[in-house]
């Protein structure tokens, strides 16, 4: 079962339907993702943190937001969003726990999935061992991480492209 139906099953009462919009902005106190060039493809996005996952314990991690895009043969791709000021490794720890989480692990087998880490402030050294330590971690889970500045558009084709 997809992603999106196991949601609309677990989650009733909230609102499923699926828009096509060629551009999909998301934002938290001032931190945006953006993406662009979506075209035809129909997409939905969720709030995770406090609805799709409902804080039961104090500091459970959680990230912001969940984007799925429906591809034309019929495919999803999962968009595990957390939008952050300055706390790198916070904000990486949330979508590894995210990503984990038994509501996604249940649901959307061989859908393709990616995280995006959305900062104010990342450290200045490229290659920074905290995000590449997590990039090898969410990479083992299948899913690609990317690091991107509030604001910056990503490109639909660039995501599915991978880094």
């Amino acid at each position: 079962m997809g992603t999106h139906e196991y949601l609309r099953l677990q989650f009733p009462g909230l609102e499923h339907k699926l828009r096509k919009r060629s551009i999909v902005s998301v934002k938290e106190q001032n931190v945006c993702y953006k993406l662009e060039g979506l075209g035809e493809c129909e997409n939905i996005d969720y709030t995770v943190d406090g609805v799709l996952i409902p804080a039961t314990k104090e500091g459970e991690r959680k990230c912001d937001r969940l984007l799925l895009v429906k591809l034309t043969d019929g495919h999803w791709v999962r968009v595990f969003i957390e939008l952050k000021a300055t706390d790198v490794e916070h904000g990486l720890k949330q979508l590894v726990k995210t990503v984990k989480h038994d509501l996604f692990k249940s649901c959307g087998k061989g859908e393709k999935q990616v995280a995006r880490l959305v900062i104010k402030r990342m450290p200045s050294s490229q290659n920074n061992p905290t995000v590449e330590r997590f990039r090898d971690i969410l990479a083992r889970l299948n899913c690609l991480l990317k690091t991107l500045k509030p604001g910056q558009p990503e490109s639909f084709k660039g995501l599915m492209g991978g880094r």
